[in-house]
């Protein structure tokens, strides 16, 4: 399986990326070991938009291919917090993920709110062998078209 992160160039020989040390997000707590994933270019692309109030630049395109060997774990709607969608994120998502995690999830595939019926993967950075069960595949130039603002 194949899945997108958009990554600025400062962090491109970071994988996992430490994005998760800075800030907490709707699926993990600030330092909890979460990387964000999503199911196509333009979700990847639309999540870092949705979380900047500027348009993105010396950003790229990040291809990660998922061993066939990795379970992944699926949330549906009707498993998440009736305000999962919210902003400030509510604690509850975060919880949920780390409890998953703790219990041996190393991929967990989890609805986008910003597209109905798009989702987005939670890979856990603490993986052992992270980089061999998500491994990089193609990393590209990605240029926020200045329309997107």
């Amino acid at each position: 399986m194949i899945v997108f992160r958009v990554e600025h160039e400062d962090f491109l020989n970071s994988w996992p990326s430490r994005g998760y040390v800075f800030k907490p997000g709707r699926w993990h707590r600030k330092g909890f070991p979460i990387n964000y994933t999503s199911e196509s270019p333009s979700l990847a692309m639309l999540e870092v938009l949705a979380n900047n109030t500027f348009l993105p630049k010396n950003r790229h395109l990040i291809e990660i291919e998922i061993s066939d060997k990795v379970i992944i774990d699926e949330l549906a709607q009707e498993d998440l917090p009736v305000d999962w969608g919210e902003s400030p994120y509510p604690k509850e998502g975060a919880e949920l993920i780390e409890s998953l995690v703790l219990n041996g999830s190393l991929c967990i595939k989890v609805p986008s709110i910003i597209t109905p019926g798009g989702f987005n993967y939670l890979l856990y950075a603490g993986a052992t062998d992270f980089e061999k069960i998500f491994k990089i595949k193609r990393i590209m130039d990605l240029p926020f078209d200045p329309r997107l603002k």
